[in-house]
């Protein structure tokens, strides 16, 4: 069952405008669940959604969007990958976008993390021909220090991790960086998985996936990791794989109700995953699903639009897309930004927040 969601007190036909709030935060989406439940069969969540015009410099894809200090950040992405970093924030109501020319190579489809003010990058291609790509090697971290815009490169030691793009890759400690699956390059997906300790810069092999996948999601919950959706072969996933990173088995959860997708957003709410957007053989997808750990079962929430949301939303559905870049606002929302749509990239800015 499914319902248009809305808290107890409002009328269904009220919908909330929530302002984009870019202000300085908790970079994580902390341990807030959301346990606002209507009735035994709807997970009930007010959402609203908020849509605003992106710069034309702010063209985004493929790359990791992280908040440092008042102000959000990317390094390269796209179908031609570049050597910039884009810095945002909100100024007087209007969104102002920077770009820093950096002395790195380009870089899309890349894993990686912000630690401190370090933005990492493993991984990623820097060009990319009919799924062939010249890629970065996979024994090295680029490091971009947000505060200086000065850039390090770290040279990995341990288990050889061959080179990639389209992998998950997550924080699931302080020092330490999960990656798994990828392609190589030559159409070929991955199943091996590693963690990277960030202090010793030491990398060891974690096991295999059940299967090859690319273009999936990972995020670290209570000592375990989660991997969910992708693309193995021609098939998108519908399928949430998990294990603890003490070692042992994988689990695979086959998540029936929730439709296969690749290239979605992955956010995690205490102990619940949020699953957003993404794309499968049907096209770009739209839909907003919360996955619960704790009992192996997943809601669909649905979006109150404000009457701001022109630039994203048509007829009250917000527009589908792929690659987008995210990122946790606090502990009771995220922001989308960019992506690729059916036709071309989308150019807006969108905050959902769960009220």
């Amino acid at each position: 069952m499914e319902a248009a969601l809305f808290s107890p007190s409002m009328s269904p036909h009220y919908q909330v405008h929530q302002i984009l709030d870019l202000t300085p935060g908790d970079d994580t989406l902390g341990s807030t669940p959301l346990d606002h439940a209507l009735g035994e069969e709807i997970y009930a969540v007010g959402m609203s959604i908020a849509a605003h015009s992106v710069p034309g410099s702010l063209k985004a894809s493929r790359s990791l969007l992280v908040r440092h200090g008042d102000r959000y950040f990317f390094f390269g992405g796209g179908v031609t990958p570049s050597a910039t970093l884009t810095s945002f924030q909100m100024q007087d109501g209007r969104l102002r976008a920077e770009t820093h020319g950096l002395a790195l190579a380009p870089r899309t489809h890349f894993g990686g993390c912000l630690l401190g003010s370090s933005y990492m990058m493993h991984g990623g291609a820097k060009t990319i021909h009919s799924f062939r790509c010249d890629l970065h090697d996979a024994m090295n971290i680029d490091v971009i220090n947000l505060d200086t815009l000065t850039t390090e490169r770290w040279e990995l030691g341990g288990d050889y991790i061959e080179p990639r793009w389209g992998h998950a890759s997550c924080l699931v400690d302080n020092h330490t960086l999960f990656i798994a699956g990828g392609s190589n390059g030559k159409k070929k997906g991955l199943r091996d998985t590693f963690l990277i300790d960030l202090d010793r810069r030491e990398s060891r092999h974690f096991g295999s996936l059940p299967i090859p996948l690319s273009h999936m999601t990972a995020c670290s919950i209570d000592g375990r990791v989660y991997v969910f959706g992708g693309v193995s072969g021609l098939s998108a996933s519908r399928t949430l794989y998990s294990c603890p990173l003490d070692g042992g088995l994988w689990q695979a959860t086959k998540l029936t109700a929730i439709p296969e997708r690749y290239g979605h957003v992955m956010l995690r709410i205490g102990r619940q995953i949020i699953i957003h957007g993404g794309r499968n053989s049907g096209g770009c997808l739209s839909d907003t699903w919360v996955i619960d750990t704790t009992k192996n079962d997943c809601y669909r929430l649905r979006i109150s639009f404000s009457s701001s949301s022109s630039s994203s939303a048509s007829n009250g559905i917000i527009k589908g897309r792929a690659l987008s870049l995210y990122a946790p606002i606090g502990t009771r929302g995220f922001l989308v930004v960019g992506g690729v749509g059916e036709v071309r990239l989308q150019q807006d800015v969108c905050v959902i927040n769960f009220l």
